[in-house]
C-alpha cells in the first residue's frame, strides 16, 4: 500500500511539473491524502468517539422514557387516589347528612314530647287555678250571702222594731236571693 501511495505521489509530481496547477481541481496526491485522512477520521469517529456519545444519548432517552412512564403511573395513581378520596368524601358527607337528619328527628321528637308535657302541665295548672277560683268564688258567695242575710235581718229588725234571729230567718233570705239570681 505504501508503494502504491508513493507511486501515485510520483505521478502527481510529474504531472504537476508539466502543467500549471488548477485551483478548482485538486491534484492526485492531495486526493490520496484527503482520502486517507477522511477514512482515518471516519474510523476514529465510528469506533472511538461516537459509541460513548450514542450510549449517553441512549441512557438519557432511557432515563427520560422511565421518568415519563413514572409520571404517567403517578398520574394514574393520582387519579385513583383522587377517585378514592372523592368517594370517601361523598360517603362522609352522606353519613354526616344522615346523622344530622337523625339528630333533627330526635330533637323534633324531644321537642314534641316536651311541648306535650308542657301543655299537659299548663292544662293541669289551669284546672287547678279554675278549681281554686271556683272555690274562692263559692267562698266569697257564701260570705256574701251570710253578710246579706245578716244585713237583711238587721234591716228587717230595724223596720219591725223588734230583734229578729238571723239563723231562723236565714232560709227566707236564701229564697229571696235565689229568686233574684234566677231572674
Amino acid at each position: 500500500m505504501i508503494a502504491l501511495l508513493t507511486l501515485l505521489a510520483e505521478e502527481g509530481e510529474a504531472a504537476a511539473e508539466s502543467s500549471p496547477p488548477n485551483p478548482v481541481i485538486p491534484e492526485l496526491n492531495e486526493l490520496v491524502w484527503a482520502a486517507i485522512f477522511f477514512f482515518a477520521l471516519w474510523a476514529l469517529m465510528r469506533y472511538v468517539l461516537l459509541p460513548p456519545i450514542q450510549r449517553g444519548i441512549e441512557a438519557r432517552q432511557d432515563k427520560m422514557r422511565a421518568e415519563r412512564d413514572a409520571a404517567d403511573r403517578a398520574r394514574l395513581d393520582l387519579g385513583r387516589v383522587r377517585a378514592d378520596y372523592d368517594a370517601a368524601l361523598a360517603e362522609a358527607r352522606a353519613e354526616a347528612n344522615r346523622l344530622i337528619e337523625e339528630a333533627r328527628a330526635r330533637v323534633d321528637e324531644q321537642k314534641a314530647a316536651l311541648s306535650a308535657e308542657a301543655d299537659a302541665e299548663i292544662a293541669a295548672w289551669r284546672r287547678e287555678a279554675a278549681a281554686e277560683i271556683e272555690q274562692a268564688r263559692s267562698a266569697a258567695m257564701e260570705t256574701l250571702r251570710d253578710d246579706v242575710a245578716e244585713l237583711a235581718v238587721a234591716a228587717a229588725s230595724a223596720v219591725l222594731g223588734r230583734p229578729l234571729d238571723v239563723a231562723a230567718n236565714r232560709e227566707v233570705v236564701e229564697r229571696a236571693l235565689a229568686a233574684t239570681t234566677e231572674s
